[in-house]
């Protein structure tokens, strides 16, 4: 299992990288800008994003509202037998910052009251911070891997083959 917000696999199919463009083409709807957001135009399609070539740059149109939902990276490599599809999903950076702020804050304050108790662990000082920062890594990494999983199986019927670990 992996323990950080990121998947990387691949899938082998026979599908010749044009068509593999074209299928992916029909799943994705590009974003509208307005000043700070990205708002879908409508939720007929599963992707939002852009692509230059046989590279595209995604986000699921979810019909909930997940922060933690992944970036995801295609790219189309052509193959002896098709065509290899590269998937890397991983957290927004703002995310990840966030995060690192968090787990870093939480860090300090466990091994400030560490320090100060001098091994006496036992007072709910020490375990609050520790069971925030655990509770927060379990919120981000189930938002991630429900999304993922979404999308990794979305994936996989657009593209028949088999899945690979990078």
């Amino acid at each position: 299992m992996n323990w950080l917000p990121y998947e990387n696999f691949y899938i082998n199919t026979s599908l010749m990288p044009d068509a593999a463009q074209a299928v992916l083409e029909r799943e994705i709807e590009p974003v509208a800008k307005i000043i700070w957001f990205n708002i879908p135009r409508s939720a007929s399609r599963y992707f939002t994003g852009s692509n230059s070539g046989y590279s595209f740059r995604l986000r699921s149109q979810f019909s909930y509202g997940n922060a933690f939902q992944p970036l995801i990276n295609v790219d189309i490599v052509p193959n002896i037998s098709g065509s290899r599809i590269n998937i890397k999903m991983r957290l927004p950076i703002i995310l990840i910052i966030f995060l690192c702020l968090w787990m870093s804050i939480m860090g300090y304050t466990c091994i400030g009251f560490l320090v100060k108790q001098a091994g006496e662990v036992t007072d709910a000082n020490f375990f609050g911070p520790l069971g925030m920062a655990l509770f927060v890594y379990f919120i981000a990494m189930s938002g991630f891997k429900f999304a993922s999983f979404r999308v990794k199986n979305k994936l996989s019927q657009l593209f028949p083959g088999d899945i690979e670990k990078a």
